[in-house]
């Protein structure tokens, strides 16, 4: 009777800790799935249809865009009651994360970002554009591209501090300074705010909304 007893005790708890691992795979996946979708509140706070080109899309992060943002709002939280030396510990922790990543993939093609424009300007031959997007936590993508590539049709549509998608490739960063990212500046440093990293844009339109 006490070998029934303990098999039946067992056999509760064995069904409870199932039970335990796949609801929390589940609150994970489902936070995941909130993170995606919560961009369009956070960054653009509209309830309009989005189109690009006349299609409508839909308004989230890209998943490697999402990967990037949720790094930095991790670190950020993280810093907020630590000393100096351990601020620049957690962005150090983080670019490796970053760099090492089979999510981001730093060298990969960044396929339909979401920003905002911050300005576009050409220069004197009318051969070059330069680009300036908005990608949240005080960094912006800068990106030098020929007029041919942008065409005047998008130069032409952009008025201002807009919704823009864009895609292209990020330039590595000089990991021996645990730069992930490079970007334009005197001195490589970890931190992943407050940047101005070097992008080739591939593909750049503006977001209407309807």
């Amino acid at each position: 009777m006490r070998t029934f007893l303990k098999f039946i005790v067992l056999v509760v708890i064995g069904l409870y800790g199932l039970n335990y691992l796949f609801s929390g795979e589940s609150r994970k996946i489902e936070k995941s799935e909130k993170l995606k979708t919560l961009v369009t509140e956070d960054v653009f706070k509209k309830k309009k249809i989005a189109l690009v080109n006349g299609k409508e899309i839909k308004l989230i992060y890209a998943e490697d865009q999402n990967f990037l943002s949720n790094i930095i709002k991790e670190v950020r939280t993280e810093n907020q009651s630590v000393n100096n030396a351990v601020q620049k510990i957690n962005w150090i922790n983080a670019n490796k994360t970053l760099c090492s990543s089979n999510i981001f993939k730093i060298e990969d093609l960044k396929k339909n970002w979401i920003g905002k424009l911050k300005s576009i300007n050409m220069d004197d031959s009318g051969i070059y554009v330069d680009i300036k997007i908005d990608i949240d936590h005080e960094n912006l993508i800068y990106a030098t591209s020929r007029r041919e590539e942008i065409t005047d049709k998008v130069i032409k549509s952009l008025k201002g501090y807009e919704e823009v998608i864009f895609s292209g490739y990020f330039k590595k960063g000089d990991i021996s300074e645990n730069q992930c990212i490079d970007s334009i500046g005197f001195n490589d440093n970890p931190i992943l705010m407050k940047n101005k990293f070097v992008f080739k844009l591939t593909d750049f339109n503006k977001i209407t909304f309807k």
